[in-house]
């Protein structure tokens, strides 16, 4: 008996990345079932077929300056912490990384991805600064995506006030903090590379921490501000496919819901591919609270979807094919 068992173990273990794909490919399957179900099939072509194309359009273009501004934010950070000015490099750097993410959970094949054309660069290179690219778009998510939430259960869910405030005073003091913290040099060119370099495991690795010492404030800044434009961007498009579904202009609750989606998707993206399911079920919640078209809210998150992420891993998945 313990030997079928650990046979059964063995095969689990060798089998793992598959049955976790498949175990994600499924929830996405059964949570995008779910909602056209919930919603109507015929209700959902429906709205596509009488949808705004113009708007569609605009928010597909809106898809170059989404690009561009990941890519001048991945270039400053290539040029500051690795060395590299390649430009082409760094586009196929980027675009890689587009196609590795979107099937890993919380996009951590990127990590990977970006490392491929700097086959002079360590992966543990390539890591930390895909880091210092990712950190500050999860903060300006967090940060804006909480405070929408919470005025959000203040009120659909009559959450008193004294709760909402504390909770505000909570969140707007701990990210203030923590932007304060990592966006001090000092903390990446003292502190975090001293506590790295004590950890016995890395010290073979401790000439490739040098990089944290290359992120100065300037940097930091500038890629700060790259960020929060990357961000309004995204939030932008959404609101803009929204409308475009809708046929109603009622851009702020849009945006709040925007906003309130990217929050809660952060937490569990890691259950599907690229947020699939996961992006159109808080939409459609939040939309249906607010007293918005559940149908647009769906549609909207499902054209993001394509726009945002499928489009970029195709190109970067052809980049790919091409180059092997």
């Amino acid at each position: 008996m313990g030997t079928v068992a650990a046979k059964i173990y063995s095969g689990i273990k060798k089998r793992r990345n598959l049955l976790i794909n498949i175990a994600k490919f499924t929830i996405a399957v059964t949570l995008i079932y779910f909602l056209v179900t919930h919603l109507n099939p015929s209700q959902i072509y429906s709205d596509m077929k009488k949808a705004n194309k113009l708007l569609i359009s605009f928010a597909l273009l809106l898809l170059g300056l989404n690009v561009y501004l990941q890519y001048v934010k991945w270039e400053l950070i290539c040029k500051q912490v690795l060395g590299v000015t390649d430009k082409r490099k760094i586009w196929l750097s980027l675009f890689y990384g587009f196609s590795a993410g979107i099937s890993t959970p919380m996009r951590l094949g990127e990590y990977v991805g970006r490392a491929i054309p700097f086959k002079d660069k360590n992966l543990l290179e390539i890591t930390f600064a895909t880091f210092v690219d990712k950190i500050f778009p999860i903060f300006m998510v967090l940060f804006i995506g909480s405070v929408a939430t919470i005025i959000f259960l203040h009120y659909y869910f009559n959450v008193a006030v004294y709760v909402t405030v504390s909770l505000f005073l909570v969140i707007f003091i701990s990210l203030y903090l923590l932007l304060l913290i990592f966006s001090d040099s000092d903390f990446w060119d003292s502190y975090l590379y001293k506590k790295v370099s004590n950890i016995k495991i890395f010290n073979k690795y401790i000439e490739k921490f040098q990089i944290l010492k290359k992120v100065n404030k300037v940097t930091l800044r500038k890629v700060t501000v790259y960020s929060f434009l990357f961000y309004l961007t995204y939030i932008f498009q959404f609101a803009i496919l929204f409308y475009a579904f809708s046929g109603s202009f009622d851009f702020v609750n849009y945006i709040w819901i925007g906003s309130m989606v990217m929050f809660a998707k952060k937490f569990i993206s890691f259950l599907t591919f690229g947020d699939l399911g996961i992006r159109e079920a808080t939409a459609v919640y939040f939309a249906g609270l607010i007293g918005i078209s559940e149908t647009a809210a769906f549609n909207a998150s499902i054209i993001i979807f394509v726009i945002n992420l499928v489009l970029p891993s195709l190109v970067g998945l052809f980049l790919f094919l091409r180059r092997n």
